[in-house]
């Protein structure tokens, strides 16, 4: 073999890059909630510099993503309004389902539809009591 070692942290920003590719193929359209996790991530000038050398609109969608990027940290990455301990406080049920309830709390965040912890629990709930109804059928 060629000796060639690569460190934990470089395959798993590697594999990083392979399972984003064409992550950025439209950006511009994307619901501000599916940015900051992909710019925020220490991959992202990599990811940038792929995309500028193989998508078509490539390189104005990266100067798009920089120019986000110029955004400041509260709202590229602002502190979550709840915790699974919060949703804990509230009553409901740790599970699975807790990924989900935090996962959708902080895309409403992120999209201006919630600003604060009780918007927050208020939205875990409505989306527990959906789930219920769709799964009693």
């Amino acid at each position: 073999g060629l000796g060639w070692r690569l460190s934990n942290k470089e395959i798993d920003r590697i594999v990083w890059l392979i399972e984003h590719d064409g992550a950025l193929n439209g950006v511009r359209t994307f619901a501000w909630s599916r940015l900051p996790p992909l710019l925020i991530h220490e991959g992202i000038e990599d990811l940038l510099a792929i995309h500028e050398i193989l998508s078509p609109d490539g390189p104005s969608e990266a100067a798009w993503c920089r120019a986000q990027l110029e955004r400041p940290a509260e709202v590229l990455n602002p502190p979550y309004l709840a915790s699974g301990d919060d949703l804990r406080a509230a009553g409901l049920r740790p599970g699975p389902i807790f990924k989900t309830l935090l996962q959708r709390i902080r895309d409403a965040q992120l999209d201006g539809q919630i600003h604060d912890k009780a918007e927050a629990i208020a939205l875990a709930w409505r989306l527990v009591k959906d789930f219920d109804e769709k799964n009693q059928g």
